[in-house]
């Protein structure tokens, strides 16, 4: 059985665990993005409120509650078109910060 050649990558080396470090700022930074982006979304979704009822056809839910899909259909769409490059951007924002501040 041929021996196998030690890298400098081994576990526990001060290389392997600066990729983890990064790796965990990472994937907290794509969460913190992924938050404020959604807290953007849902300050929007505040600004719907003023969307008309939709009128009554049937005895139903919506018709009961005086909900208004209109509203909904608004909030679904703000969701696909806000959300991922309100992330992504985001996310950029943060890597900047960082590299600026020199923590990367």
């Amino acid at each position: 059985m041929p021996r196998q050649i030690l890298s400098a990558k081994r576990e526990g080396s001060p290389a392997n665990s600066n990729g983890v470090l990064r790796s965990a700022q990472d994937a907290l930074l794509w969460i913190a993005a992924f938050s404020f982006a959604l807290g953007l979304f849902l300050s929007l979704t505040l600004l719907l409120r003023d969307l008309p009822p939709t009128p009554p056809v049937a005895i139903g839910r919506v018709t009961i509650e005086r909900a208004s899909k209109l509203r909904d259909y608004t909030a679904a769409l703000l969701f696909f078109v806000i959300i991922a490059p309100a992330t992504i951007f985001l996310y950029r924002l943060g890597t900047k910060q960082l590299e600026r501040d020199g923590r990367c």
